[in-house]
């Protein structure tokens, strides 16, 4: 699974770029949720800020999430939202 993963703070200067174990975790979680749990219909804007923005890029395609409050993933391009705990450890590789 070649590809780029990168996790920023929204509003912040931290960033990283997933290595290869970190990416391979990431995306067995994310294809688990989008398989296995029916998303939501959105985020209102309007009562929570994002805290970090994931992108990911694989052949010449790009996907951005945002993850709100550690534990809700919400795709831009669809406006879907999944319960994402893994969001807690990207939080947790983020600031350390």
């Amino acid at each position: 699974m070649a590809g780029t993963v990168i996790v920023q703070e929204v509003g912040g200067p931290r960033r990283i770029t997933l290595d290869k174990d970190q990416r391979r975790l990431f995306e067995r979680e994310l294809a688990r949720i989008k398989r296995g749990f029916k998303p939501g219909k959105g985020v209102p804007r309007w009562r929570i800020a994002p805290g970090s923005r994931i992108t990911i890029r694989k052949g010449g395609r790009k996907s951005v999430y945002l993850v709100y409050d550690r534990t809700v993933l919400f795709q831009e391009s669809t406006k879907k939202t999944w319960q994402f705990y893994f969001g807690v450890l990207l939080t947790e590789w983020l600031f350390r």
